[in-house]
């Protein structure tokens, strides 16, 4: 029997996994919690994953990275401690954490891959999906399929169940937004058309409130010509995250921070309050900028927000209140949040790959592509400017203005195949540049690139032609094929992520990963390093050898909100007696 496929929610913020068990997706707990802050801190020559990581973000930012995903598909590498890694590698030592977490606790056969149905934003590229792909084979996981994540929010929320329904999933997580109208009938669950932003989410909310909390700060306190240093910025990055998350249930939180400022010589404490309305009021725009998009959704599926049987919301930002207000008034429409709606994402493609094992669950999916993919073509408007141009205008950097050869249109159901012809732009033409594109712009330039191809024919014509192929799969990755149609000379192109950039894996599989006592234990060895140092004044150190005491009794507990409060505690007292400058 091959391993159960596990569902995989790599969020921007934090990662969730899942199984399915009794017929019904489970979360798998990560060190005993739901969710896996997707933060990678590589320290002691060793990686730590998880919370602890994201702790060290505020006493060693140069050493850890958070939010990667937002810099999925770019051709960059990103330097965490005395390494190069690119986005890819990274985003495999969060998935490694999670593959060998699954592992340990269900006693997988390690002679058999283990399989997986990961999650992406709807409105991810081309390259954001092959890089995704890459990260989770680079960390020994097999992908069986790739879904989107508001598809598969679709099926936790049990739409294959439905007879007849359209709905709505609005999904706004930590780093990205999606909405996608989403139809069902008699166990078909159809996506109708989607919408999105991938540089939209909890993430540009806490960054807003953070400026906020220190502008007001810095004039509470007549501080002037002072920059925020990177350990700074990680320290006001948690606080702005913790303060939205209570504005989500409470009109006023007080806002206090020990040791938060060292200048001239002088600890300046942070202490305000901050309402729901000053944040709503920072966000607001942002918000708009959804409803905007759901707009632009229903359109495209040509609907009215009448004819929507709800909109569900899926993510951590959509608890925030101003969410559903805004929704309702532009749509008079109420949107309802989903069950659990961190782990939604991940419980739907569990439930995606007991489809794919013939498990009793009478669903079909039909997913589709969210951008137009095409050609660079040379058309009326190239030759006009061309002809417009004097010689020594064209010279040899020259660029003609490109059209667009559209091959797949937005919108279309996946898997999909479909074929052009396209004339040669000069006689005898011997070489065929195919400049493949994504987007919905009207000139070639006003899209994104996302690879070339080159077919040579040896004996041109004329006339020549050529028929491009595009061949979307079903988890909307591309292959092309082109063929001169007299001399059926033919070339095939996989594009793979980062205009076709393979990742080298010698990082992760040569990584070595914290255990669990060694990630717990991180802080609790900085503390007792600095209780060796004779510096630290006596009263500095009682309260350090306090603080330990009660850290280590609350990690014996299960419960969490008390073990946060103290290594938050912690965590201000060894910022302050490391020193807080860059």
């Amino acid at each position: 029997m091959p391993n159960p496929i596990i569902g995989i929610d790599l969020g921007t913020t934090n990662s969730v996994v899942s199984i399915l068990k009794d017929k019904l997706p489970q979360t798998i707990l990560v060190d005993n919690a739901k969710l896996l802050p997707s933060v990678v801190c590589y320290t002691d020559s060793k990686f730590i994953v998880g919370q602890t990581a994201k702790n060290m973000a505020i006493l060693e930012p140069e050493n850890t990275v958070l939010s990667i995903k937002r810099k999925m598909g770019q051709d960059i590498s990103l330097k965490i401690g005395d390494r190069e890694m690119r986005p890819e590698e990274i985003s495999a030592v969060i998935l490694k954490k999670i593959r060998d977490t699954v592992v340990e606790q269900f006693d997988f056969n390690e002679n058999l891959p283990v399989r997986c149905v990961i999650t992406v934003p709807a409105y991810f590229t081309e390259e954001q999906r092959n890089a995704t792909k890459q990260a989770a084979e680079i960390s020994a996981l097999q992908v069986e399929r790739i879904i989107n994540e508001p598809t598969a929010a679709a099926l936790a929320f049990g739409m294959s169940a439905l007879d007849e329904a359209v709905y709505a999933i609005y999904d706004l997580g930590g780093g990205t937004f999606d909405i996608s109208v989403i139809e069902s009938m008699d166990g078909l669950v159809e996506v109708l058309a989607t919408k999105g932003n991938n540089e939209l989410g909890g993430d540009d909310f806490d960054k807003l409130l953070m400026d906020f909390i220190w502008e007001r700060f810095l004039k509470q306190n007549k501080i002037v010509n002072v920059y925020r240093t990177r350990k700074e910025e990680a320290r006001l990055i948690r606080i702005a995250e913790q303060t939205k998350i209570k504005l989500s249930s409470e009109k006023v939180v007080p806002v206090q921070e020990s040791f938060f400022l060292k200048n001239n010589g002088i600890n300046y404490h942070l202490e305000m309050e901050i309402s729901r309305d000053e944040f709503e009021g920072l966000i607001r725009e942002k918000i708009q900028s959804t409803t905007t998009l759901l707009a632009e959704a229903l359109d495209a599926a040509k609907l009215k927000a009448a004819e929507l049987d709800g909109i569900i919301l899926v993510g951590g930002s959509s608890r925030i209140p101003l969410v559903a207000d805004m929704i309702q008034k532009k749509f008079n429409v109420d949107a309802a949040l989903i069950s659990h709606p961190d782990e939604a994402v991940s419980h739907g493609a569990t439930i995606q790959g007991a489809i794919i094992d013939n498990q009793e669950i009478d669903t079909v999916l039909i997913d589709i592509t969210p951008h137009s993919l095409g050609v660079a073509v040379m058309d009326d408007t190239t030759y006009d400017k061309l002809y417009s141009l004097s010689p020594e205008q064209v010279g040899k950097d020259y660029k003609p203005d490109l059209g667009t050869g559209v091959i797949i249109k937005q919108n279309t159901p996946i898997p999909s195949k479909k074929s052009r012809k396209f004339s040669a732009s000069v006689p005898f033409q011997k070489k065929f540049e195919i400049e493949v594109y994504q987007g919905e712009g009207k000139r070639y330039t006003d899209n994104r690139n996302i690879g070339t191809a080159m077919l040579e024919v040896a004996e041109p014509l004329e006339h020549g032609t050529i028929e491009v192929t595009f061949e979307l799969d079903i988890n909307g990755l591309l292959k092309i094929t082109a063929e001169e149609t007299t001399t059926k000379e033919m070339v095939n192109a996989e594009f793979k992520s980062s205009k076709g950039v393979r990742v080298h894996k010698s990082h992760v599989e040569t990584a070595e990963m914290a255990s669990r006592e060694e990630s717990d234990n991180v802080l609790i060895r900085r503390a007792e390093k600095l209780l060796d140092n004779d510096e630290i004044v006596a009263e500095d150190k009682a309260e350090l050898t306090e603080l330990i005491t009660r850290y280590q009794q609350k990690q014996e507990t299960e419960d969490q909100a008390a073990l946060e409060e103290t290594e938050n505690e912690l965590l201000d007292l060894l910022y302050y007696l490391e020193g807080n400058e860059d």
